[in-house]
């Protein structure tokens, strides 16, 4: 498999798992599973806890996502992959 070409994080710090993200971090490396180009890690707190949970897809921030939205995501991600 080739390099990563998106990195999608979801935050696990104590306010946004208060908020589903063990769920959300499930769902997002699930959905990903055999999407080449397209790792999914948890990191840290973003220090955004107010508007968790949040995943960042490269560089960009989403806050209050849930399952469903993480899907949609990551669905981009790959339409735009393969139509790259």
């Amino acid at each position: 498999m080739g390099a990563a070409k998106h990195i999608v994080r979801v935050c696990r710090g104590l306010s946004c798992r208060e908020r589903g993200a063990d769920e959300l971090y499930e769902a997002a490396k699930q959905r990903a599973d055999g999407s080449p180009g397209v790792v999914v890690h948890a990191c840290a707190c973003q220090n955004q806890c107010e508007l968790g949970p949040n995943v960042f897809v490269d560089r960009a921030i989403h806050h209050n996502v849930v399952a469903a939205r993480v899907g949609e995501l990551l669905d981009d991600l790959v339409r735009e992959r393969s139509s790259a």
